[in-house]
């Protein structure tokens, strides 16, 4: 990808060489732009370019640059930037400074300052920022894994007031995804929110690289997968052993799409006072499974839960509904079971298999790409993106210490999602065959004969 910037002299255009894949990030005007990627993907130098460019373009602009470290920018940002301004060609435009770091645009004004945040004297100091012309408008938090969300929060708030037309405010962050527990993770990409754009990019991605770095990124697959999974290819990493490592958001995460009505639909949960984990499931024709709904509610009785499923994932009838075996031990204070009250209040259960390791195992194999009927390499199961919690929890999941064929229960919060699709897994769902109107005779037969399922 090759773009074209009017000169500010207005003499000529500047051609700026860019990678594809980063497009969507220069169109984005949301306030956060969270950029996760591999080493050597080129997103920091990418976001320099487009710094100085924007610059250029549009007085009034003015950056923040942060690293923890503030002498760190020194080697990191300040440089990007510097390099960004010799290989676009606009050098007779800049005037730069090393000590103290600043950068500013001799034909508008505009500034790049650089700061750290490692002690509270640094924060103070934030505080108080002010610029030559005009206001702050954009900051750049490189290798952002490194500040605290309090950090992230006093910078927000330095971003504010009325801006001229067409100025915007923005914060960029840039970062290898090292933690899949970081608050990075669960602030910007566990839950949708529009002020938020996020990307992913690999070494892959960046056509500028040389062969001798794709030849090392190769060794390192070999040598060190789950540091590739991080560094070749931006997943998120975690410490401990991540059991279910086949993760790849870009492979297992879809958006949302009309389910066609021959599809085979199912519902599967985990449930205890804690938390209800609850799915709709639809099966198509070749066997793929797509975990379609997500309802996720703590602290409901079986009558709450029973109505919440009706209401949420029973709504366009399913052909089976499959929930813990623990569900059918009976209360001393009734003689009943939760499974005959969920009966009783319309939602019949098949109880599931509760296998753990041969389940984990299962679900790992859903998980592994395969060649599907176009010869590309699919997996059989893909959650779409608004099951915000199965996403978040399943590849948070470590090995047990004491038995790696097994997850560890540690945090428990963690397993109920995961929990509900081992179950329905292990019901060995079935491609959809049967026309629509034939399901839906089915599922109403489940529900008139199921007090002769206990």
């Amino acid at each position: 990808m090759t773009g074209t910037v009017t000169a500010p002299d207005g003499a000529r255009e500047l051609l700026v060489p860019a990678n594809a894949v980063f497009a969507p990030v220069h169109r984005s005007r949301c306030r956060y732009v969270v950029l996760r990627g591999s080493a050597g993907s080129g997103k920091s130098a990418d976001t320099a370019q487009s710094y100085i460019l924007r610059l250029l373009a549009e007085p009034g602009r003015n950056l923040l640059c942060v690293r923890k470290i503030d002498d760190a920018n020194r080697s990191s940002t300040f440089s990007e930037l510097v390099s960004a301004i010799t290989r676009i060609g606009v050098s007779r435009y800049f005037d730069t400074t090393h000590s103290p770091l600043s950068i500013t645009c001799r034909k508008n004004g505009n500034t790049v300052l650089f700061r750290g945040l490692l002690d509270e004297r640094q924060r103070e100091k934030l505080k108080s920022i002010t610029f030559p012309h005009g206001k702050l408008t954009d900051i750049w938090i490189e290798e952002a894994t490194e500040l605290e969300e309090a950090d992230l929060d006093m910078l927000d708030d330095r971003l504010r007031g009325e801006l001229p037309e067409g100025l915007f405010y923005q914060i960029k962050l840039t970062f290898n995804p090292v933690s899949i527990n970081h608050w990075l993770k669960r602030r910007f990409f566990d839950t949708r929110d529009p002020s938020v754009f996020t990307h992913q990019s690999t070494y892959l991605d960046n056509r500028f690289l040389d062969p001798d770095f794709h030849a090392r990124m190769e060794r390192r697959r070999v040598q060190d997968p789950d540091g590739y999974r991080v560094y070749g290819l931006g997943e998120w990493g975690l410490s401990g052993g991540q059991y279910f490592s086949e993760w790849r958001d870009a492979l297992h995460v879809v958006e949302p799409f009309p389910i066609p009505d021959g599809w085979r639909r199912y519902v599967s949960f985990d449930y205890g006072l804690d938390m209800l984990a609850a799915y709709l499931f639809a099966v198509d024709p070749a066997g793929r499974a797509y975990a379609v709904r997500e309802l996720y509610r703590s602290d409901l009785i079986i009558s709450d839960a029973a109505h919440a499923l009706r209401e949420r994932l029973l709504d366009g009838g399913v052909y089976q509904i499959f929930a813990p075996p623990d569900l059918w031990n009976r209360r001393q204070d009734t003689g009943l079971s939760a499974a005959e009250l969920f009966a009783q209040y319309g939602v019949p259960l098949t109880r599931a298999d509760n296998d753990r390791v041969s389940g984990w195992l299962n679900l790992r194999e859903w998980l592994k790409p395969v060649r599907d009927e176009f010869g590309r390499e699919t997996p059989s199961l893909r959650i779409f993106s608004n099951c915000e919690n199965l996403i978040r929890t399943l590849p948070a999941l470590r090995r047990d210490a004491k038995n790696p064929s097994d997850v560890s229960d540690t945090p428990h919060e963690l397993t109920h999602a995961p929990d509900a699709l081992r179950y329905f897994l292990a019901g060995r769902p079935c491609p959809a065959a049967l026309p629509a109107p034939e399901a839906e005779r089915l599922y109403r037969n489940r529900f008139a004969d199921s007090k002769t399922r206990f």
